[in-house]
């Protein structure tokens, strides 16, 4: 007999004007056609409601397919679903008594939003936090310098081909 599998769904609820990454424009959920307007449009007695959602494909609980990073790679629809599904994961379970001591002990903030408004006054708080220069090391800008090396080891590749065939074939 198969073991049982439980589906935990993780599904945030997409809502009308939340907040979901900072500078990406929030859901829209409206009609697209309500029912008393699909009153005049059909015949007596017919009624319903056709919705519309207008948002950014990072809303609510998304996956990131190669496609977000790379052009020439799969989309959302090309992942199989046995990669997706039936995954093993960790539950973690926030305690927020410790966050709060470690944000009070550090000199720290503890922040929690549990909806869209609370999620624009945490980042409002943020925003006001003082900001500190950078400290350390910085990024420095990479520069390849093989170019030379395979350009050269490619000719000599090809003139090898080209001198096979010719001055140095070999005789029987």
């Amino acid at each position: 007999m198969s073991e049982k599998v439980r589906h935990i769904d993780l599904s945030h609820i997409i809502e009308d004007g939340m907040v979901t990454y900072k500078g990406f424009p929030a859901p829209m959920i409206c009609d697209w056609l309500s029912r008393v307007d699909s009153r005049s449009r059909y015949e007596a007695g017919t009624e319903f409601q056709i919705g519309r959602i207008d948002m950014v494909a990072n809303t609510g609980t998304y996956i990131d397919s190669p496609f977000h990073r790379y052009a020439d790679g799969i989309d959302v629809s090309g992942l199989p679903l046995e990669n997706l599904a039936g995954v093993e994961c960790a539950v973690v379970r926030i305690d927020e008594d410790v966050l709060r001591e470690i944000a009070s002990s550090t000199g720290g903030r503890y922040f929690r939003a549990t909806d869209p408004e609370a999620l624009s006054q945490v980042y409002a708080a943020i925003d006001r936090l003082e900001r500190s220069p950078l400290s350390g090391r910085r990024p420095v800008a990479r520069i390849d310098r093989y170019a030379w090396i395979l350009a050269l080891a490619l000719g000599l590749v090809v003139a090898e081909g080209v001198l096979r065939g010719t001055l140095f074939r070999r005789l029987p």
